[in-house]
């Protein structure tokens, strides 16, 4: 490989794009001062209470990570308006059972 065209990091064979490492290596140097990857997230799950995915940034996981970006918060899914039910939302403030008794109910 040509050193003067390909990234200066062993084993990577990608174009250079400043100081002789190419976009992944660079990036990396600007942001933890140093080429390798961070382990930092290693063996952590997701801040969200019903996630047990792996954590990528800001202790969250790559879905939640994304929506807190997206659209600045994190909310938590709606619940049946039935007391004593945790079921997650359906329809009109219902789960799907009670939503189906509610129609049920409102069609007699």
């Amino acid at each position: 490989m040509d050193s003067k065209t390909h990234c200066s990091v062993e084993g990577c064979s990608d174009a250079i794009k400043a100081r002789g490492l190419c976009v992944k290596h660079y990036q990396r140097l600007i942001r933890n001062g140093s080429i390798f990857k961070q382990e930092k997230y290693k063996n952590k799950t997701c801040s969200v209470d019903t996630c047990e995915e792996t954590v990528v940034a800001k202790g969250y996981c790559k879905h939640h990570y994304n929506k807190l970006r997206s659209m600045g918060k994190i909310g938590t899914k709606k619940r049946c308006q039935v007391s004593n039910c945790n079921e997650p939302h359906h329809a009109k403030g219902y789960c799907t059972h009670h939503y189906y008794l509610h129609m049920k109910k409102a069609n007699n």
